[in-house]
């Protein structure tokens, strides 16, 4: 239903401050709600940091591989040990391999088209990510180009809305427009 994430490249814009990057949409159209942790809190995320620590410690034990083939055994390996044979403090002693259980959830390799509510007033991003509203543009999101948002007016904003998430806040008068997906600055959600 949720994937946590942190602001690391895969799942977030930096290079924009918009936010969401084509993985991120990808997973907004498979249904799937982004919560993203607070900027520089790695803490959040400590059992993706203690992976980190583990693999560069594998790293430096066994000494980096030449090749990419090399790569590939050593980082098989290491999955298989992590996996399947090393117990984890976390999960009483247990492997992971043991709690692991399929999500119930389908994959869509082509998800159907979104069905914002009736009456709902939707908007087609040009190529860029650009939303034209009332002959002004704004910039929403180069990951959104040519996709389909829900605009509300709410309080002298506009709120665009790209199928159950919250994305942006655009202030029609000053042109300024803030992030609605870092979960600590949406008041929507």
């Amino acid at each position: 239903e949720a994937i946590l994430t942190d602001h690391g490249i895969p799942w977030w814009g930096n290079s924009n401050g918009h936010g969401l990057t084509r993985l991120s949409v990808s997973l907004i159209r498979q249904g799937i709600r982004l919560c993203f942790s607070g900027l520089r809190h790695p803490q959040t995320q400590g059992k993706v940091e203690r992976f980190h620590r583990t693999i560069s410690e594998m790293v430096r034990h066994h000494g980096r591989p030449d090749t990419l083939s090399s790569w590939q055994t050593r980082l098989d390996d290491f999955r298989n040990e992590y996996n399947q044979l090393r117990p984890h403090e976390a999960l009483d002693l247990d492997v992971p391999a043991a709690r692991y259980r399929p999500s119930p959830r389908p994959y869509h390799p082509v998800p159907t088209d979104w069905e914002y509510p009736p009456g709902a007033t939707v908007v087609r991003l040009n190529q860029q990510g650009v939303l034209t509203w009332q002959r002004k543009r704004y910039f929403v999101c180069e990951a959104l180009a040519n996709e389909y948002v829900e605009v509300n007016e709410c309080q002298q904003k506009l709120l665009v809305r790209f199928r159950h998430m919250w994305i942006r806040e655009i202030d029609p008068i000053t042109g300024r427009s803030a992030t609605l997906i870092d979960n600590k600055q949406n008041p929507y959600v």
